[in-house]
């Protein structure tokens, strides 16, 4: 349970670049009050702290109460399972990290738990866990981002007569850049920065393993999370 819950968190806090003005924009969205009002959030938690209450009024439901708990949530990602609409993210050292730390740290916090009330409410915080951990994360990330930024901007820096291409926009970016990377191709060496690259570390991290002893034009498609 812990760990479906946490990749798909993981999952969707990649998707917007870890960035806390991003993620909080996406819940702004239709899409995200959606998520939101969904089993995961708000279904989840309201079954949760009915059951609570249940056990506050009758100790012998304890158990039973865990078993619909954690039985619902077993239903839940077996039926998403089949569907395969289970989401994980691109494993990376973040990815990983994120969730590795989050189930550690529910582990944590479970070992002080002496009655399945408390048990069902940490079950409910994993949202709110994540999200602490990437606010923790959040100096460090940064620190590490403008060094592998400042390095990506160096070396492009290094090559003359390089031309560097950027497409950003709301929609289309991965399209355009494909229709003008073949369209240059004809005449002049290309290189494109790959499918689903268009963070700035993302790009960054891109630019510092490629060769670019031999291109012209570096195509870059950049993410765009606002207007400017």
């Amino acid at each position: 349970s812990a760990t479906l819950d946490y990749s798909e968190y993981t999952y969707l806090w990649q998707l917007k670049g870890y960035l806390w003005r991003r993620f909080r924009d996406f819940l702004s969205t239709h899409q995200g009050k959606r998520y939101f009002a969904g089993y995961r959030i708000l279904g989840r938690s309201t079954v949760g702290i009915t059951l609570v209450f249940l056990i506050a009024y009758d100790v012998v439901t304890r158990d039973a109460a865990l078993v619909v708990f954690f039985g619902l949530d077993a239903v839940y990602n077996i039926i998403r399972f089949a569907k395969r609409s289970l989401r994980y993210p691109t494993l990376t050292t973040t990815s990983f990290g994120l969730i590795a730390l989050s189930i550690v740290g529910e582990l944590i916090l479970s070992s002080f738990v002496q009655s399945g009330e408390w048990l069902i409410l940490l079950s409910l915080l994993r949202f709110v866990i994540i999200g602490a951990l990437i606010a923790l994360l959040y100096i460090p990330r940064e620190l590490l981002a403008r060094l592998y930024i400042g390095r990506a901007k160096a070396k492009l820096m290094s090559y003359s007569e390089f031309i560097v291409i950027g497409i950003t926009g709301s929609y289309g970016k991965s399209t355009v850049k494909e229709y003008l990377a073949s369209i240059l191709s004809v005449k002049w060496n290309v290189i494109k920065t790959p499918l689903n690259v268009n963070t700035d570390v993302g790009i960054a991290k891109y630019i510092l393993k490629t060769d670019f002893s031999q291109a012209q034009i570096f195509i870059v498609e950049i993410g765009a999370y606002r207007r400017g």
